[in-house]
């Protein structure tokens, strides 16, 4: 009995030192305005691969911005579209943001600090038609 409670202690603990050593390499990204610009091209290859339905039938990018402001329906989605960004990261990012994670990208604190920048360039997006 002991010995379980014990094994039990040290598997937790392994599962907490793991998890905490992981910080969101996101926020410390120096120019946010990139950053942002990074997440829409992210965001964009995802919906264009995944066939995501953002607010904007215009214009591709958008998604991500949806998923912030708790525009999707189904919270599932956003997840899926988080989960492409990340592999778009890890292809096309720096040496930082290959390590971003889906937990960095549906972190609120991150979401609410990037959502204005990330609304800027957003006005950047040449239409669907033209993509």
């Amino acid at each position: 009995m002991i010995k379980n409670k014990l094994a039990i202690l040290y598997l937790l603990s392994g599962i907490v030192l793991l998890t905490a050593c992981h910080e969101n390499p996101l926020p410390k990204e120096d120019d946010q305005e990139l950053t942002a610009q990074f997440l829409v091209k992210a965001s964009e290859a995802s919906e264009k691969k995944l066939d995501f339905k953002s607010s904007s039938e215009s214009y591709w990018g958008r998604g991500y911005l949806d998923c912030i402001q708790e525009k999707v329906q189904d919270s599932r989605g956003c997840k899926i579209l988080y989960q492409g960004m990340v592999a778009y990261a890890k292809r096309e990012g720096t040496r930082l943001r290959k390590t971003i994670t889906v937990g960095d990208l549906s972190d609120a604190q991150f979401q609410s600090h990037i959502e204005s920048y990330y609304e800027g360039r957003l006005s950047f997006q040449l239409p669907k038609d033209n993509a």
